[in-house]
């Protein structure tokens, strides 16, 4: 990730009038217990810890390449991207198993924290940070974080899934895991972002993915 970046940072140096986007992530943020701007630190070694750590050292290539070399950069720290289209990951599994009726497992009381962010909402602040020529550093997320157990609770009211299928394990760990949630108010105010309320993205995610009621056992 970080050579991939400084390869595409120096093509762009030699050409004239690019602007350079680099999606970052929003997980790299040192653990705190409220939401995150984008003066917080920056120390992921809670998680992930080599690719977020990849994607931290994109970023120092960016804003050298903006002040040495006086390249247009804007850096986007995305949370969770989730949407249409999304093959993989947890929100892909929970939608599959609870259409089909079966049983999916909570672990940690559920409580793991995430900032989910709507797809479009990517879409939607790139072309803002285009539309006015953006320089900087933006958090684009949901502007909320959410428990595991409250995604997994939406999706099976939109499936109609019982709540009976919701396996909450206990909790094995003194304090609730998960990624501080991202604070907007930055993209809000310089580029005009509205972020899409969970319940809403959740409903389109749910209604793109097709399973066939017939199935039903899902694959192990």
């Amino acid at each position: 990730n970080a050579l991939g970046t400084q390869h595409l940072l120096e093509a762009a140096r030699q050409s004239d009038g690019i602007h350079f986007i680099y999606y970052s992530s929003g997980n790299s943020y040192a653990h705190q217990d409220r939401m995150v701007h984008e003066a917080d630190p920056l120390f992921p070694s809670r998680h992930a810890v080599y690719y977020l750590a990849s994607k931290l050292v994109g970023e120092m290539f960016c804003e050298h390449y903006r002040l040495v070399h006086s390249q247009q950069t804007s850096t986007l720290r995305l949370s969770s991207v989730y949407g249409p289209g999304q093959a993989t990951g947890v929100l892909p599994k929970f939608v599959e198993r609870l259409s089909a009726g079966s049983p999916i497992q909570l672990y940690d009381g559920g409580h793991h924290t995430v900032d989910f962010v709507f797809v479009d909402d990517v879409i939607q602040a790139t072309w803002r940070v285009i539309e006015h020529s953006a320089s900087g550093i933006y958090n684009i997320g949901s502007g909320q974080s959410h428990s595991i157990l409250e995604v997994a609770q939406i999706i099976a009211e939109f499936t109609r899934a019982s709540s009976d299928l919701l396996h909450v394990q206990p909790s094995n760990v003194a304090a609730p895991g998960g990624f501080s949630g991202l604070d907007v108010t930055k993209a809000r105010t310089n580029l005009g972002y509205e972020p899409t309320p969970l319940r809403a993205g959740l409903k389109q995610f749910v209604e793109s993915v097709s399973i066939p009621k017939e199935q039903g056992k899902v694959r192990q």
